[in-house]
């Protein structure tokens, strides 16, 4: 949720139950929220996950965690240590992975995998190429409730594989680049694919 906070617009977490078919106002989660932003919330087996600033627009946010009990969230800890431009959209800690947002060698912004070993080690992210990536932005991955399907936004102006499942409405017009994305999605084998790969 976009906040004000003396003067300045910040992305807060915020959660709204849904009762009888109809959500409620939305509640500010304040014991996880900064004087910055926070962003991409969601949640894996008992936590709520999530990035925050510890500076106005910094480059290495750091990543949370929240255990949820009955409703309640517990104070937030800090958790792993990826490399500086990563921004970390999901963690799968069953399985043991984690996809992120980073700045790519030949491109703009791609999506990259991170597996962690047996002794709990994270690899180094890998990019997760052209089945995925495309010459234009790709960030913001995440995976379907069933584990099934990875989804992510892109502002590639082709229509390849992955499929296209839905147009931003504001893609076109004079809005930053960051936000003319449009929503993509494929089959989530791929991830066994590159950790059998990276082995």
């Amino acid at each position: 949720v976009n906040n004000a906070k003396n003067g300045v617009s910040n992305l807060d977490i915020s959660v709204s139950i849904k009762t009888d078919g109809k959500w409620g106002p939305f509640r500010e989660l304040s014991k996880l929220n900064s004087e910055f932003n926070e962003g991409s919330p969601f949640e894996a087996g008992t936590y709520l996950y999530w990035w925050t600033e510890t500076k106005r627009n910094d480059p290495k946010p750091k990543f949370f965690r929240s255990k949820i009990s009955d409703g309640e969230y517990s104070q937030k800890e800090q958790i792993f240590d990826f490399p500086d431009n990563a921004l970390v959209d999901f963690i799968n800690m069953e399985e043991g992975y984690a996809l992120m947002t980073m700045r790519s060698k030949n491109t703009d912004y791609d999506i990259f995998i991170s597996f962690r070993d047996k002794n709990g080690k994270w690899s180094s992210p890998i990019n997760m190429g052209k089945a995925v990536n495309s010459e234009s932005t790709e960030k913001a991955a995440s995976i379907s409730p069933d584990g099934k399907y990875i989804f992510f936004v892109s502002n590639r102006s082709e229509n390849l594989n992955p499929k296209r499942i839905w147009n931003h409405p504001y893609f076109e017009g004079g809005e930053e680049d960051i936000w003319k994305a449009d929503v993509y999605w494929l089959d989530s084998s791929i991830i066994e694919d590159l950790r059998i790969r990276e082995k």
